[in-house]
């Protein structure tokens, strides 16, 4: 049964796209695709908003292609579905813990990365790229600790 990974962010167009891409990426070259889905949100999204051209551009930088994504809010109903939540920052983990008891798994990918990953939004492309490597880097992590669990 494969098991629903919910990456989440404030508005959905930097962040949590890029985790989405790189963490699906991930999956594909360690040979786990099949195990996991993987989609993303925003706790304050509106829904149908580009990838953020710098995010966008991040990721094709990796290979990757935002262009098809949508942001969309999180809702009751998609939380209740999520085996994992991870968000980017210490204080949504927080707001998702008090508000929403469906994920079964709540963790921050700040804790992964040793400090929360700041919203690029409105920064230069340099800001898009570091704060792609830093996802890139505590997502690594956080696939060692799903392999751990599935032991």
């Amino acid at each position: 049964m494969e098991k629903r990974i919910l990456f989440l962010c404030a508005g959905n167009t930097c962040r949590s796209p890029m985790a989405e891409a790189l963490f699906r990426q991930m999956l594909g070259q360690a040979g786990l695709a099949g195990h996991f889905t993987v989609a993303s949100a925003g706790l304050s999204a509106f829904r149908g908003d580009e990838a953020a051209p710098g995010a966008a551009e991040a990721m094709r930088e990796r290979g990757l292609d935002l262009s098809a994504h949508r942001s969309r809010p999180l809702s009751g109903t998609l939380a209740a579905e999520t085996e994992w939540a991870v968000t980017m920052t210490q204080a949504q983990k927080d707001l998702i813990l008090k508000a929403c008891h469906g994920a079964k798994q709540v963790v921050s990918l700040g804790e992964f990365a040793g400090s929360d990953i700041e919203d690029p939004y409105g920064g230069d492309a340099q800001n898009y790229r570091f704060c792609a490597e830093k996802i890139e880097g505590a997502l690594g992590k956080f696939l060692a600790r799903l392999r751990e669990e599935e032991k």
